[in-house]
């Protein structure tokens, strides 16, 4: 089985864990695992929500079971040291959260049209 082994690193103003290992990700099968770092920067248009962000995600999807899992969610800053292994593993972690995919796709797919119709100002009509 391959898997994600992965080290983080902090900078001493945040606490110093160097070295600790975060997770080995991994799924037997069918299947994506995926590492994403993500740095947004909002506009005024947000007050609500921190100007800047920067958060590390370690997930994926189990075709086999069809369940998006989640081993790693955190904020980052800057010094923040991100190392990743590529490693040969039998038993990764278990994941930390699973979710099917369409437990809850129509209430959200209703909640983005009415955002989208206020948000141009259209009138929802069903029939």
């Amino acid at each position: 089985m391959r898997g994600f082994d992965w080290f983080t690193f902090y900078d001493c103003d945040r606490g110093s864990v160097n070295g600790k290992k975060q997770c080995v990700a991994g799924i037997a099968r069918d299947g994506v695992v995926s590492a994403i770092l993500s740095w947004v920067e909002r506009g005024d248009e947000h007050p609500e929500l921190p100007r800047e962000d920067v958060s590390l995600r370690v997930g994926g999807l189990d075709s086999k079971r069809d369940e998006h899992v989640d081993w790693l969610t955190r904020d980052m800053a800057v010094g923040d040291e991100i190392v990743l292994r590529i490693v040969d593993v039998r038993k990764p972690d278990a994941p930390k959260k699973e979710r099917r995919p369409g437990s809850d796709t129509r209430r959200r797919q209703k909640a983005h049209v009415r955002r989208m119709a206020k948000q141009f100002g259209w009138k929802i009509q069903t029939q």
